[in-house]
C-alpha cells in the first residue's frame, strides 16, 4: 500500500471521528466514509481526498441536502465520488448466491415449477417438431414427386440440432446484474 493511500484513508478514519453534521449526514456518514475508504485504493483518488480542503462532514452535507426523507444509495455514493471528482460516474453491480431453503417455497414446489416448466418446453418441442414434418410434407408435395413412383429424390431433411449441456448447479444459484450508472 503507498504512502498516499494510507494517508487519505487515516485521513477518512480521523474525520468519520470528528463527524460534524446533521442528523441526515450523520445516518450516511458511516457508510460514505467505509465506500471512500475502498475508493481510495487507488493513488488518484486517495491523493485528492488528501489535498481536499473539504472534510467528510462537507461531503456528507453536500450529499443529502434537499433529499428529502429518503435518498438512495446509488445516489449517495455517486454524490461522493462528485464531491471529489465531478465528472465521475458510479456503477453498482449486484450478486446473489443461492443458498438453503426458501422462505416461501420449499425443494419439493421447486422440484414441482422446474418440472412444469420442463413440460411446457417439451411440448414447444414436440409442436415445432410437427410443424417441422407439415412443413416438410407440403415441400415434398410441391416438388410434384408421385407417391407410387420414387424414382424423384425427395427434399433433404432438416439436421437434428444438438442438445446444449446443462449448466453447472453454481451457474443456476448465481446471478450477477448491473443495475445503474450515474
Amino acid at each position: 500500500m503507498s504512502d498516499i493511500i494510507k494517508q487519505a484513508q487515516e485521513k477518512l478514519e480521523k474525520e468519520l471521528k470528528d463527524f460534524k453534521g446533521n442528523q441526515k449526514s450523520k445516518a450516511v456518514s458511516s457508510h460514505v466514509a467505509k465506500t471512500l475508504h475502498k475508493f481510495c485504493e487507488t493513488e488518484k483518488f486517495a491523493s485528492v481526498v488528501v489535498a481536499a480542503v473539504k472534510t467528510l462532514s462537507d461531503c456528507c452535507m453536500q450529499i443529502t441536502a434537499g433529499s428529502g426523507n429518503y435518498i438512495s444509495d446509488i445516489e449517495v455514493y455517486s454524490k461522493a465520488a462528485k464531491f471529489y471528482f465531478p465528472d465521475s460516474k458510479i456503477t453498482f453491480n449486484m450478486g446473489i448466491s443461492i443458498e438453503g431453503q426458501s422462505a416461501t417455497i420449499d425443494e419439493k414446489d421447486i422440484a414441482e415449477i422446474a418440472k412444469t416448466a420442463k413440460v411446457k418446453d417439451n411440448a414447444k418441442a414436440k409442436d415445432t417438431k410437427e410443424t417441422e414434418v407439415e412443413d416438410q410434407e407440403d415441400i415434398e408435395d410441391e416438388s410434384g414427386a408421385d407417391e407410387e413412383n420414387n424414382d424423384t429424390p425427395k427434399a433433404p431433411k432438416t439436421p437434428k440440432v444438438p442438445k446444449q449441456p446443462k449448466e453447472k448447479q453454481s451457474e443456476q444459484n448465481s446471478l450477477q446484474i448491473s443495475l445503474f450508472e450515474l
